[in-house]
């Protein structure tokens, strides 16, 4: 039963599989300013890991993300610690109004997020309340430096 179980590959295995290739073709995407297939791959690594355990989501959860996808988001995941906290909708410039007021509709609330070439910072959602904050989503394509050849 062990050389079996050692042998034999599981969907879980296949999905995990899967997933790094996502990753692996994220950079690409990310270099390229693929906007529309970070948010597809997103999506596919979404069901992936819901198939991996029960879980990973809720039916609220889905249906948060559900509602996006239909409003006009290509993709999306939840981030956050155990349970969600924040859902991450990749959305085409001409579906915002239209994913804003879906959302909205379902009580969520937007928090507006830049992406920067240097990285990640860890702020609070309160300073993005403070006078003067800048508190208005990236409206243009992001670009990532390139590496140079060394």
């Amino acid at each position: 039963q062990a050389k079996r179980r050692i042998t034999t590959r599981t969907s879980t295995q296949d999905a995990i599989d899967r997933l790094v290739g996502i990753a692996e073709e994220q950079r690409a995407r990310v270099a390229d300013n693929d906007a529309t297939g970070i948010g597809a791959a997103l999506d596919e690594a979404w069901q992936l890991k819901k198939q991996m355990a029960t879980r990973v989501s809720s039916s609220l959860l889905d249906g948060y993300y559900d509602r996006g996808r239909k409003a006009g988001a290509t993709g999306g995941k939840i981030v956050g610690a155990g349970g969600g906290g924040c859902l991450l909708l990749v959305v085409p410039p001409q579906a915002r109004a239209s994913v804003r007021k879906a959302m909205a509709k379902s009580g969520l609330r937007e928090i507006p997020i830049l992406i920067e070439s240097g990285g990640t910072t860890i702020i609070h959602v309160s300073d993005l309340e403070a006078p003067g904050a800048r508190t208005e989503p990236q409206t243009a394509p992001f670009r990532v430096a390139k590496e140079k050849a060394s």
